[in-house]
């Protein structure tokens, strides 16, 4: 992903040797190992601890490059699952090329939204006992980070609901971070208002940078079960509340028609599916000197296209009438997914693309293409 993002050959070197040496020891098992209860995460829906995804904006010509893991355990399987926490511990090998890493939000986060203890006395799971998620954004030569919190855990253990154990985590946040919530009351009151329900509307996961609080921002995901265009537009806005241009609602249109697969956007794309990741997902920026927050939505394309070869074909025409591709524009996304998906065809079938995501800010946009690697489907060699 970085060669075809044009990355040069130091990048390369630098995040490549940083995965291999730091992350991927941390990501557990492989699923088709033997050992102990394989470990559910909550990362995809086949439960593949890692999930990649190049982003393209407006303003540049080729994408960056990014990825998310849950970081569950250590080759030895004695450590696996102990209470030594692999999270903690691959966020102390990112010092070096994560300048500025600052821990105050996140530590709040840990506190308020985790339980303590090991995977083993969790259970194996279905996903749902995943807590934490660090993300990586690759820059030339170093990286920033990201920390994901699942509160399901938290939430189970006080007896609550997820939005109630966010809520109350973010009112008690220390003084430094208190700046960042300026623009919250804008979703509180959506959220309350009559025309929302608790049923429509989950909160599923609290992210921070991992950066001093004057840097950083806190984003909130939701979940809605709706799937119809304009309640994308309702929940992208806060009912009007988050400003977006005409010009923009048709560059999302035309995005959703393509990776769709869709002549229209009039009908719901699925109508009753029980699935948990089933829907739309959003997520709500909250940021230093915002008075709004910045919204943003993932199209599950996992569950609504007809296959991958579909996704691929759709993104590649979106992001090519805008002059835009892979290697610098002489590489189309078709091909360059084409690629990546080596253990099958992209005809055969749905995952590989999980969500491709839309946000913008005034005139400027930005897409993401998140990647399912498929472990699960992959031999153990592999």
């Amino acid at each position: 992903m970085l060669q075809l993002a044009s990355y040069d050959a130091a990048s390369i070197s630098t995040h490549t040797a940083f995965f291999h040496e730091h992350v991927s020891r941390t990501l557990g098992p492989h699923p088709r190992g033997t050992g102990p209860t394989t470990w559910q995460s909550f990362m995809t829906d086949d439960h593949t601890p890692v999930e990649l995804s190049w982003c393209w904006s407006s303003t540049s010509p080729t994408p960056s490059v990014r990825y998310a893991v849950e970081a569950i355990g250590y080759p030895d399987l004695d450590q696996a699952c102990t209470d030594d926490d692999p999270s903690s511990a691959l966020l102390e090998c990112t010092r070096d090329l994560a300048p500025g890493l600052d821990m105050l939000l996140a530590e709040h986060f840990t506190n308020t939204l985790t339980t303590s203890g090991s995977k083993r006395e969790s259970g194996s799971g279905s996903g749902s006992e995943s807590q934490i998620f660090l993300g990586f954004d690759l820059n030339k030569d170093k990286i920033t980070v990201k920390q994901y919190f699942i509160p399901f855990q938290r939430s189970k253990k006080d007896n609550t609901t997820p939005l109630t154990t966010i809520m109350e985590s973010l009112h008690t946040l220390p003084p430094q971070g208190r700046t960042l919530l300026q623009p919250l009351n804008k979703l509180t009151t959506f959220l309350s208002s009559p025309n929302q329900t608790q049923q429509e509307i989950q909160i599923q996961i609290l992210a921070t940078d991992n950066l001093p609080p004057t840097q950083s921002r806190i984003k909130l995901y939701l979940r809605n079960k709706t799937t119809t265009f304009p309640s994308v537009l309702n929940m992208l806005t806060l009912n009007n509340q988050i400003p977006l241009s005409a010009e923009m609602r048709a560059t999302l249109k035309e995005l959703w028609e393509l990776v769709f697969g869709v002549l229209s956007v009039d009908s719901a794309l699925g109508d009753g599916d029980m699935h948990p990741t089933a829907g739309m997902l959003y997520y709500y920026e909250l940021g230093p000197g915002s008075v709004v927050p910045k919204s943003k939505v993932y199209l599950p394309v996992r569950h609504y296209a007809r296959d991958d070869a579909q996704v691929a074909r759709g993104l590649d025409a979106f992001l090519s009438r805008r002059g835009l591709g892979l290697g610098l524009g002489s590489r189309g996304y078709f091909e360059g997914v084409g690629e990546l998906c080596e253990h099958r065809e992209l005809e055969s079938g749905l995952g590989f693309h999980t969500y491709i995501s839309f946000a913008c800010e005034g005139d400027r946009w930005n897409v993401t293409s998140y990647i399912n690697p498929e472990v699960y489907h992959s031999s153990r060699d592999a």
